[in-house]
């Protein structure tokens, strides 16, 4: 059977997303259990990002005994928190669901956006997937979407980086 973690069973959740030694970038951390959802699938390191401040407090005491887990409090306001995330922590993965904050990295510049090589962003409206969509694909990302207890979930692979070549076979 597949992790439940705050009632939502995170195998389902992310069909299979292969977390091993990525470092990831998770905005909307809750208290953690993300965190530690990804660490049991082999992630190297885990930016949990928390804008409430009662799931942030308790984040960072899961994080004072996991030193994989470094705890950001924030509150995504504007698309210049996700760049500045990114620029910062160059992450390997960024797992996005800030309860329709999403929609400031529509404005995130691509050549920031392409950065990164994968996302998992959970879609909080029918208009904000579809934008999404068009935003990752006009950066090259292999895309696949997926409805989960009502909300849409976008995974984007950035093809030039995963793209099989005979030196890397």
């Amino acid at each position: 059977m597949g992790s439940l973690i705050l009632t939502e069973n995170y195998e389902i959740h992310w069909q299979g997303v292969n977390f091993q030694g990525k470092r990831i970038l998770d905005v909307g951390a809750d208290t953690g259990s993300t965190s530690r959802y990804f660490l049991s699938k082999g992630a190297s390191q885990i930016i949990a990002v928390e804008g409430n401040h009662d799931y942030y407090r308790q984040l960072e005491s899961y994080a004072s005994q996991e030193v994989r887990v470094v705890p950001v409090e924030l509150y995504i306001h504007a698309f210049e928190d996700f760049a500045g995330l990114i620029l910062h922590f160059k992450p390997d993965l960024v797992k996005v669901d800030v309860e329709g904050s999403e929609r400031h990295l529509l404005d995130v510049s691509n050549s920031i956006l392409e950065i990164v090589p994968e996302y998992i962003i959970e879609a909080h409206s029918q208009d904000l997937e579809l934008k999404l969509l068009e935003k990752l694909s006009q950066s090259n990302y292999q895309i696949g979407t997926y409805v989960y207890v009502d909300k849409a979930i976008i995974i984007g692979k950035q093809l030039s980086k995963y793209r099989l070549t005979y030196d890397n076979i």
